[in-house]
């Protein structure tokens, strides 16, 4: 069963959704605190997908977990996994209260590819999807703008302030930010063969390429 292109409504009883909302004032306050200065965030890695680009500027973003199938390995022991494992705890120390929640996840294997993502006006990211179905992205808005609008599947939506969105990272989404400020979100991948013990619409789900953390 294909219950929806966006999951949100469904994440009541997880535990990492109630522990973000019910603290999201301490959790916005210092994102915005790290994000206003200019030098935190870095270009968004910029990849072909097909045959055109991932997008063309106005992406930026920063890690706070280890990443897995994704465009770097952290495990790899090269000098650009360390520069990225030094960035992904400058983050936690900036984002104590954030990294408190999902730190314990990311180190029990349930949670990878965490990080703070910025969109500026005029950006567009194009129709992509990730490497397996076997992750539920979250994204806990920070700073929304109307006009900034996702696509998943054939579903659009749009963020709000203080709510939870979610979907498939399998599915084909795309991004186009066609408002006037930035916006800013929290994203990590759940894995959802640890998510769907509290969201049982999920249990057709997670179950191709499954493996912990190392």
């Amino acid at each position: 069963m294909k219950a929806t292109y966006f999951w949100q409504d469904y994440l009541g009883d997880l535990p990492y959704c109630n522990e973000v909302l019910s603290n999201y004032d301490a959790i916005k306050a210092e994102v915005l605190q790290f994000t206003s200065d200019p030098e935190a965030l870095v270009d968004y890695p910029k990849y072909k997908v097909y045959d055109y680009w991932l997008y063309d500027s106005g992406w930026k973003a920063i890690p706070f977990s280890r990443y897995e199938g994704e465009f770097i390995d952290t495990e790899d022991g090269s000098d650009e996994s360390r520069q990225i494992m030094s960035a992904i705890n400058m983050t936690k120390s900036k984002c104590p209260v954030l990294s408190g929640i999902t730190t314990p996840l990311e180190d029990q294997g349930h949670l990878r590819n965490a990080f703070i993502s910025k969109l500026e006006p005029e950006t567009v990211i194009r129709p992509h999807n990730g490497w397996t179905s076997d992750f539920l992205r979250i994204h806990l808005p920070i700073v929304v703008d109307p006009d900034c609008k996702i696509t998943v599947g054939t579903h659009t939506h749009t963020w709000e302030e203080g709510k939870i969105l979610s979907f498939i990272d399998g599915d084909m989404h795309s991004v186009k930010h066609l408002g006037t400020k930035d916006r800013i979100v929290v994203s990590v991948d759940m894995r959802i063969n640890y998510a769907k013990q509290y969201v049982p619409e999920l249990k057709e789900f997670g179950n191709s390429n499954y493996r912990p953390f190392g």
